[in-house]
């Protein structure tokens, strides 16, 4: 197993090394690889490069609109786990994307249920813009994505959110049964904003739970559906200074708020300087970096940060980096 680690990792260099000189100055650097770089590894020989490249693509996001092509053609990868992330990363590039509607409508058939659902995510992603795809949602049995995609793109539809709260109530008498699915239920409605509005109530209660996991995704809901309710947004400053799966997870969510989160800048901040082993993680840095250019005054800490001993948390300062204070 080492040697199968060392040889890839060899490779992986030896092939950057290689792109690297072909690069154009003008192609910026990303996790000390310029995009072109990431965008060409989606072809490599090697599964593991090639589930890598996808995965990164998806976490620069917008900026990364130039790869939307080569993602398109990564589609049709033989793995499932990079066509899964193939189609995130589409997502999460969002608008951009929109030349990838065709590609992801014919996703939303594969045979790989994560295939699926992400399809319909990054259509969601897209909005309006991937009104193509309304009949092939249409006629699929509805799901978590598949219904945030119908309600994002179709914005008179009044099927998906009624099912995504129908869903919830129905695990919240059943809270042995919550998993998964309810977490993505909270984010689905969240990603929607104030036209959830109905599911305040559920989520409310949600926040209860006696489950950390769930309170997390309820608070980003709450607090992406009614921007004047405090509730959710105070609930996850708290749980930043709690235990290391907490503190992470709340992070996390406050990253996937973006913008909305910037008074949560000083406060994840904090947590980096407070120098706890236990927080000792990479999801601070790149929540900073969703948040983006209004998270400008954590630069110095990033910039420590992209030197640290832990790659992940290199990687993620150097995104962040590159996010809140573009090349």
């Amino acid at each position: 197993m080492r040697t199968m680690v060392t040889t890839l990792s060899f490779f992986w260099l030896t092939a950057s090394s290689i792109l690297a000189q072909e690069a154009p100055k003008d192609d910026p650097l990303i996790f000390a690889k310029r995009l072109n770089q990431w965008t060409q590894l989606l072809t490599d020989e090697s599964l593991g490069v090639r589930y890598r490249a996808a995965r990164f693509l998806g976490r620069i996001g917008p900026q990364a609109h130039a790869a939307v092509p080569a993602l398109i053609q990564t589609l049709d990868d033989p793995s499932k786990s990079v066509r899964h992330y193939a189609a995130r990363a589409l997502g999460d590039i969002g608008r951009q994307a929109k030349t990838a509607v065709p590609a992801l409508t014919v996703a939303l058939t594969d045979k790989d249920l994560r295939v699926r659902s992400s399809a319909a995510y990054a259509l969601g992603q897209i909005g309006p813009e991937a009104k193509n795809a309304l009949p092939k949602l249409k006629e699929q049995r509805l799901t978590t994505w598949s219904a945030y995609a119908l309600v994002q793109i179709d914005l008179d539809d009044e099927i998906g959110i009624p099912f995504l709260i129908e869903k919830l109530n129905n695990n919240l008498q059943k809270p042995k049964n919550v998993g998964n699915d309810s977490r993505s239920v909270m984010i689905a409605l969240g990603r929607i904003g104030p036209r959830a509005k109905a599911a305040m109530p559920a989520l409310k209660e949600m926040l209860k739970s006696k489950y950390f996991s769930y309170r997390t995704r309820a608070a980003y809901a709450v607090a992406r559906i009614d921007l004047d309710d405090k509730t959710g947004f105070e609930t996850l400053l708290t749980m930043l200074d709690t235990t290391k799966f907490e503190s992470c997870v709340a992070a996390r969510m406050l990253g996937s708020m973006g913008p909305e989160a910037k008074a949560a800048v000083p406060f994840i901040i904090g947590v980096i300087h407070a120098g706890d082993k236990r927080k000792d993680s990479h999801y601070y840095p790149q929540a900073l970096g969703n948040i983006g250019v209004d998270a400008k005054t954590a630069l110095p800490i990033l910039r420590k940060l992209a030197t640290h001993s832990n790659q992940k948390v290199r990687e993620a300062a150097a995104l962040a980096i590159y996010k809140i204070e573009p090349p």
